[in-house]
C-alpha cells in the first residue's frame, strides 16, 4: 500500500518548484515509510513522485514510480491476481525484472491496453503515463478501496492520493487557493451519509475518481473515460438449489479469503466475534491451514466483543491481542482524521479504527484483515428484515412500475431531510445518481433491497466499508484487505435472492440475517457466534457517551473543517 502524486505542468517546473514537491510528497509519508522516489521527465513538464509500503516483492527493484521502456506508473494497491496474470503474460512473451504486481499492471496495459482493468481482482488506483503516446491512464478499483483524487485546470493536471496535497500545490507552487463548492455540503446530510460522496468533494476543482472508472489524459484533457465495471448479474436471481448456492458462496469466499493471506510480511486480522470476522479467521486456519495473530477491540475487559472474540480465537486456536479504547480525546482524533482526508467526515469509527491501528502498528503489523461490506452484499443489518417486507409488499403491489428503485430511494431522501429540516437540493440528487447509472442499471427490476444495499455498498456506506479501512490504516501505515469486497463474490452475492438473505421479516435482534452465509459456515468452531445478534463496531465504547451524534455531529464535522482549511462558514451555511 503506498501514495502517490502527479503533476503534469505545461511549463517546466523549476528547481525550487520540485524542490517543493518533494517535500509535499512527504506528506504521504504515513500511507508507505518504508521507501519513497521520484522521476521528472526530460521536458521537466511531468512530475511523479511515490512513498511506499512494502508488502509484495520486498526488493527495491519494486520500488516506485515504476519506469519500465516507454510507461511510467505509480500505483497505490494490491493486484491480488498478480502472479497468475504474470504468468499468462510471460506465455505471451513478457519479460519481467521484478515479482511485483506493480510490473504485472504496466505489462497488462502493454499487452492489452484498458481492457487489462477487467482482468485485475483487487484494490488499487493508478496513473499511468505512456510516453510515446504521450497519454496518461488513471483507474480506481470496482468498490473504491483505494481513494484516487484530481485537479484540472488550464495550466495543470494533479492527480494523488490525498486532496490535502492537491491544496499544497496550489498553495505553495501556484499561490493560489480553491474555493469551497457549498452545494456538494448538503449532500453530506443526505440519508445516511457521513461523508462526501465521489466524484463530489467540498473544493472548487477537485474529483474524486468513481469506483470502478477510468479517464484517459491527451496534453492533459480528457480524451476518453467511463466505467469498466458493472455489476454482472443476471436479469433474474440464480435458479440453483439453497446447497449448489452454498457451495458456490464457500468457494467464491474461500478464494477472496486466500487472496487476501498473500504478503510477504506478517499478516493479522480484526476479530470482533461477529459473523463475518469468524467466518474469515474459520477460513485461514482451517481451511487455508494458514497461521494469523488477531486482535480484538473493546472498552474493557467485560466487554461482549472481547468475550466473543476471544471465544472464537480459542476453538480455533489462534492467537489474540485485547486492545482496550482508553482514548479521552475522540474529537481530538477526528479532527486530525479529517486533517487527513481535506473533508469532513462524522463517524467515530474512524476514532476507533485509527486507534486500533496505531496499537497493531506498534506491534510491527502492516497487513490487517477485515470482514468490511459483508452486511451490505448479504444484508447483515437488524433493520433489514423490516425493508424486505416493504420491499416484498412494493413487488406484490406492482408499485415498482410506477416508481423505480431508484425515484423510491430519492423519495427517502427527500421525506427523511423534510422531517430533520435539512437542505435538500433535487438537482445535485439527481445528478449524484446519474453519476452511477451504468453501475445501478441492473438493479432496475429487483427488489428494493438490493438496489438500496448495492447503492450503499459503492455510495451511501463507503465512509463505513472503504474510507474508515484506507484513511484509519494508511494513518498509521497498516494495508487494510477485506475479502468480502471481492468483485466475483459481490456479483455472486447480489445474484442470489433477498430470501436467502434474510429468513424472517420480524426478527428484531437480527438472527436471521445473512441467512444463507450463516448456513455456508454452520461448523462446530464458529456456529455459537453465527446464532448471535450483530453488534456494530464500537458499539459499547459509544454506549454511555455525551459525544455529539447525529446531526450535531455532522455540524461539529463541517465547524472542524472550516477552521482546518480556513473557510469562510458563510459559504457552507448558504446550503442551510
Amino acid at each position: 500500500m503506498c501514495g502517490f502524486l502527479f503533476l503534469s505542468s505545461k511549463r517546466p517546473l523549476k528547481e525550487e518548484e520540485v524542490a517543493k514537491l518533494l517535500a509535499i510528497g512527504k506528506g504521504l509519508k504515513h500511507r508507505g515509510p518504508d521507501a519513497e522516489g521520484y522521476h521528472l521527465t526530460k521536458d521537466r513538464k511531468k512530475f511523479f513522485y511515490h512513498t511506499r509500503l512494502s508488502i509484495i516483492d520486498l526488493d527495491s527493484r519494486a520500488n516506485q514510480p515504476m519506469i519500465k521502456d516507454d510507461f511510467i506508473l505509480v500505483y497505490n494497491g494490491e493486484i491480488y491476481n498478480f502472479k497468475e496474470l504474470r504468468q499468462q503474460l510471460i506465455e505471451r512473451g513478457a519479460h519481467f525484472f521484478t515479482k511485483s504486481d506493480s510490473e504485472v499492471i504496466i505489462e497488462c496495459y502493454r499487452f492489452y491496453g484498458v481492457k487489462c482493468l477487467e482482468l485485475f481482482t483487487g484494490m488499487f488506483a493508478f496513473c499511468l503515463y505512456d510516453r510515446k503516446k504521450d497519454e496518461i491512464l488513471i483507474a480506481r478499483d470496482r468498490i473504491g478501496e483505494k481513494p484516487l483524487v484530481y485537479y484540472k485546470d488550464n495550466d495543470k493536471l494533479i492527480i494523488t492520493s490525498e486532496i490535502p496535497i492537491i491544496l499544497k500545490i496550489l498553495k505553495e507552487i501556484y499561490n493560489t487557493k480553491p474555493s469551497i463548492n457549498p452545494e456538494f455540503f448538503s449532500l453530506f446530510f443526505l440519508g445516511t451519509y457521513q461523508h462526501i460522496p465521489e466524484p463530489f468533494s467540498a473544493w472548487k476543482g477537485i474529483k474524486k475518481l468513481k469506483p470502478g472508472y477510468y479517464i484517459f489524459f491527451k496534453n492533459d484533457e480528457i480524451a476518453e473515460q467511463g466505467f469498466y465495471y458493472t455489476p454482472l448479474i443476471e436479469p433474474k436471481y440464480l435458479d440453483y438449489s439453497e446447497s449448489k448456492l452454498i457451495n458456490l458462496i464457500k468457494e467464491k469466499l474461500i478464494e477472496a479469503i486466500n487472496y487476501t493471506t498473500i504478503s510477504d510480511v506478517p499478516i493479522a486480522i480484526l476479530l470482533s466475534g461477529g459473523v463475518d470476522s469468524s467466518i474469515i479467521a474459520y477460513v485461514i486456519k482451517k481451511i487455508l491451514n494458514k497461521e494469523i495473530i488477531a486482535y480484538t477491540y473493546g472498552r474493557d475487559y467485560k466487554d461482549d466483543e472481547i468475550w466473543r472474540a476471544k471465544t472464537v480465537a480459542e476453538n480455533l486456536k489462534i492467537p489474540i491481542k485485547p486492545i482496550y479504547f482508553n482514548e479521552k480525546e475522540i474529537l481530538l482524533r477526528l479532527k486530525n482524521i479529517i486533517s487527513i482526508y481535506g473533508e469532513p467526515l462524522s463517524l467515530y469509527q474512524f476514532v476507533f479504527s485509527d486507534y486500533l491501528y496505531e496499537k497493531i502498528k506498534e506491534d510491527g503489523i502492516k497487513v490487517v484483515i477485515t470482514g468490511n461490506g459483508a452486511d451490505e452484499i448479504f444484508y447483515g443489518y437488524i433493520s433489514y428484515p423490516k425493508t424486505f417486507l416493504f420491499s416484498y409488499a412494493i413487488k406484490l403491489l406492482a408499485l415498482n412500475r410506477i416508481l423505480s428503485n431508484k425515484e423510491l430511494k430519492k423519495m427517502k431522501y427527500f421525506i427523511t431531510a423534510y422531517k430533520q429540516k435539512l437542505p435538500y437540493n433535487r438537482d445535485l440528487v439527481n445528478s449524484l445518481f446519474n453519476e452511477f447509472e451504468p453501475l445501478i442499471r441492473p438493479f432496475r427490476n429487483r427488489f428494493l433491497i438490493d438496489f438500496i444495499n448495492f447503492w450503499a455498498l459503492i455510495s451511501e456506506n463507503a465512509h463505513s466499508i472503504t474510507l474508515v479501512g484506507d484513511i484509519s490504516g494508511m494513518k498509521n501505515s497498516v494495508e487494510v484487505r477485506s475479502p468480502f469486497l471481492n468483485h466475483k463474490l459481490v456479483d455472486l452475492a447480489f445474484s442470489i435472492h433477498p430470501k436467502l438473505k434474510i429468513k424472517k421479516f420480524f426478527d428484531k435482534r437480527g438472527l436471521y440475517t445473512k441467512w444463507i452465509l450463516r448456513r455456508a459456515f454452520n461448523v462446530e468452531e464458529i456456529s455459537e457466534i453465527l446464532h448471535r445478534p450483530k453488534v456494530g463496531f464500537g458499539f459499547y465504547v459509544l454506549q454511555d457517551s455525551s459525544l455529539p451524534k447525529g446531526i450535531q455531529l455532522k455540524k461539529w464535522a463541517i465547524n472542524t473543517f472550516r477552521c482546518i482549511y480556513d473557510v469562510d462558514i458563510k459559504e457552507i451555511s448558504e446550503v442551510f
